[in-house]
């Protein structure tokens, strides 16, 4: 339990610290959280310009944006998704995660990052579809709908509110 291979760590003197920090005080969680941070600085300042968690987080804002238009799924199109009629919540997060694979691929310094920008992604549709139980794509008889309903706007889930 709680064991995770993670390879090779960097042989820099932050992350020797971390390991020290490690075999001497394991009890000190937040001293040895600290010194992760210190020692992942660099990294952690290179991804800020990385394109995995800016794509994944432009994606979620262009859905939401959709969400809120008249013709959802030609919208959903134009961002290469494909919203088909009576398609399952599961199946539309599966389409986004397959379109962020598409999108970020060529960028391989981003490693691991990708697909915990994905995930994130991923995590952010399937809690919103959790709440209000519906499925995505009803664009049956010219119904809008978008994931999980509408999202709410400002915050405030109208539309479902009232069934709760």
């Amino acid at each position: 339990m709680g064991h995770q291979r993670l390879g090779r760590l960097p042989k820099t003197r932050r992350w020797q610290q971390v390991v020290e920090l490690l075999d001497t005080g394991p009890e000190d969680t937040a001293g040895i959280a600290a010194a992760v941070v210190l020692a992942a600085d660099r990294r952690l300042r290179d991804l800020a310009g990385d394109p995995s968690p800016t794509y994944c987080f432009w994606l979620l804002t262009r859905i939401a944006w959709a969400s809120r238009g008249q013709d959802f799924a030609g919208d959903l199109a134009k961002l290469g998704i494909e919203a088909a009629d009576g398609a399952s919540v599961l199946t539309f997060i599966s389409q986004v995660a397959d379109r962020v694979r598409d999108e970020l691929s060529p960028h391989t310094s981003s490693g691991h990052f990708t697909e915990l920008a994905s995930l994130a992604l991923r995590r952010a549709l399937s809690r919103r579809s959790d709440r209000t139980a519906q499925d995505v794509c009803c664009l049956s008889s010219g119904q809008r709908s978008s994931p999980a309903g509408r999202l709410p706007r400002h915050g405030l889930d109208i539309e479902n509110a009232q069934r709760r």
